[in-house]
């Protein structure tokens, strides 16, 4: 089982599973995720609710879950209710996110001499790289590092999840609330979501056991854009861009 997330944007964790590698390059090469029996997406659900993971891997379960178990099946199972008195648990945790590195980028003098070089031709003058470097005129002759006016923050992320269990040998139940809120390192750029869970169980007689699962999820994702175009470039676009910009 091969586990990839493929950036680091709030609320886009980009994950993908593979169970034995790429199985077919017409469809989806993701691995099918059941969540209690049902169809679903790990990004959904509070990872503090999960009981257990289990990998099908066997062309067998194909025989239960059809085609589109070709690629694998991740079983995940949530927690449920235990007899016994009333319980009550509280998980909760902060993280700063930050670059681990950037690039060095040349300055604007620098920049101006290897532009003269490189084309063989004189686009700035002596008195105009001397101006570049004196810093007198920054509105003509700036010298800006667009990624650390891009990257103004450290991103701070909270985690809360709050759960009640309980019951009796014959019903028993979990009920689970949980939020997350991610702040980006670029600003204006975030995520939340909140999650709902009750599991419920009851042994209507000895032969017939009723179990019901409520899953929800309620989430929010805000990033910058263009102004002059609302479908122009998102946080990934606006990055590359600050790395082009002379």
């Amino acid at each position: 089982v091969t586990v990839i997330q493929q950036s680091g944007k709030p609320g886009l964790t980009n994950s993908t599973i593979r169970v034995r590698g790429v199985g077919s390059f017409g469809a989806s090469p993701d691995a099918l995720v059941i969540i209690d029996g049902m169809p679903g997406s790990l990004d959904n659900i509070d990872l503090g609710d999960v009981e257990s993971v289990s990998v099908l891997k066997d062309a067998s379960s194909a025989a239960i879950y059809g085609a589109r178990a070709a690629n694998g099946v991740i079983l995940v199972t949530t927690k449920s209710g235990h007899s016994g008195k009333l319980s009550v648990e509280y998980d909760g945790n902060v993280g700063i996110t930050k670059p681990t590195e950037l690039p060095e980028m040349a300055s604007s003098w620098d920049y101006a001499k290897m532009l003269n070089e490189a084309s063989g031709s004189i686009n700035y003058t002596d008195a105009d790289i001397a101006k570049f470097r004196s810093g007198t005129d920054p509105d003509t002759y700036p010298n800006t590092n667009w990624l650390k006016e891009i990257f103004t923050r450290n991103g701070i992320q909270t985690e809360h999840r709050l759960s009640i269990s309980g019951g009796e040998k014959s019903n028993n139940y979990l009920i689970s609330l949980g939020y997350l809120n991610q702040q980006g390192i670029v600003d204006k750029n975030g995520y939340e979501r909140y999650n709902f869970l009750l599991n419920f169980n009851s042994e209507l007689s000895k032969n017939l056991k009723l179990t019901t699962n409520i899953l929800a999820t309620s989430q929010e994702t805000y990033e910058p854009t263009t102004p002059a175009d609302e479908t122009g470039p998102t946080v990934e676009g606006i990055i590359g861009e600050a790395v082009r910009l002379p």
